[in-house]
């Protein structure tokens, strides 16, 4: 899988980031992969499952640490995006 880095974010402030498709019918619906986003929920992030943002006020537990998470993507046929990369996001102290 590939891994694209999203930009760094600080321990408890918020922090927002936006995914982007190519290719297929918009509009596009986004979901995490829970086989690869299984703490995504405990970071204070959420995705927006329409337009692909990342948005929240990361945990000061997440300080130090990279969030890795994967992302499934739907255009409005239903079809699935080839390939699920993997996001990074660093956390400032």
């Amino acid at each position: 899988m590939d891994s694209f880095q999203l930009p760094n974010a600080e321990a408890g402030q918020p922090y927002g980031a936006t995914l982007y498709a190519v290719g297929g019918k918009p509009p596009y619906q986004w979901s995490l992969d829970p086989e690869y986003s299984t703490d995504f929920a405990l970071t204070g992030l959420w995705l927006d499952p329409s337009k692909g943002l990342i948005r929240g006020t990361i945990s000061d537990s997440m300080a130090g640490k990279t969030i890795r998470f994967a992302v499934i993507v739907k255009d409005s046929t239903g079809q699935t995006a080839l390939g699920k990369p993997i996001y990074e996001i660093h956390v400032e102290p």
